[in-house]
């Protein structure tokens, strides 16, 4: 009868860690926390477009935050849409759509060639930035992948909200 005790206890154990989580202690209420923000991205064609098309999507995050988003062509090349020459604050209201490109902004990406294109967006509670791989916006970037963005920059913030839109053009 102990054995079945013991086992039932260490079940509630086992369950209670996963459901609740490890406590430690008083939490510092100045420090955000990190997994409640979150980062959306649509489009109204739901990512599917044709040569000649040009791409509108919609970002928004639940709080208040800094958003970096990037966008990868069918031909591969990466350049960071926003922050832009044409909106350079990267800080975005919680719950307020960001229309990108704004329809104000100096440039529209056009889809010029079949494939599959991919818009990524981060979102930080705090404000990041990897000047070191690109000095100017809407210019191809010196990396290999949306990946490898994202690496650099939870190195600087390993809880960063991501959000994906992938694009397929026909």
């Amino acid at each position: 009868m102990k054995r079945k005790h013991l086992i039932t206890q260490i079940l509630s154990m086992v369950l209670g860690i996963m459901v609740g989580g490890f406590s430690h202690g008083d939490s510092n209420p100045s420090t955000p926390n990190p997994t409640t923000l979150k980062v959306t991205i649509s489009s109204n064609t739901h990512g599917q477009y044709h040569v000649g098309d040009t791409l509108t999507t919609h970002l928004q995050t639940n709080e208040d935050g800094f958003v970096f988003c990037y966008y990868q062509d069918a031909w591969g090349k990466i350049v960071r849409i926003f922050p832009n020459r044409f909106r350079p604050d990267s800080a975005v209201q919680g719950n307020q759509i960001v229309i990108l490109p704004a329809k104000s902004s100096g440039y529209k990406i056009l889809f010029d060639k079949t494939g599959t294109e991919q818009v990524t967006c981060y979102a930080s509670h705090q404000n990041i930035a990897i000047s070191d791989i690109q000095p100017e916006d809407l210019s191809p970037l010196s990396v290999n992948s949306i990946d490898e963005i994202g690496d650099i920059l939870r190195k600087q913030n390993p809880h960063l909200a991501t959000a994906t839109l992938n694009i397929v053009v026909h």
